[in-house]
């Protein structure tokens, strides 16, 4: 799959992470998948700061 940009990159793996959480088999797998859909979700607002800094028209 492509990816237009950053943003839509880590958007996807927020989504993905979450529905590994959602079929983990343990508390502990779904935790882990949870914690890497929230560090993605963190990128995703980082990056989406970077670019209404660097070059509003940018956004998708």
């Amino acid at each position: 799959m492509a990816y237009g940009n950053d943003t839509d990159y880590f958007r996807h793996r927020v989504a993905q992470e979450q529905e590994h959480a959602r079929v983990a088999p343990n508390g502990a797998i779904r935790r882990l998948h949870l914690d890497f859909a929230e560090r993605y979700e963190r990128r995703v607002a980082e990056t989406e700061r970077r670019l209404d800094i660097t070059a509003p028209s940018l956004r998708a």
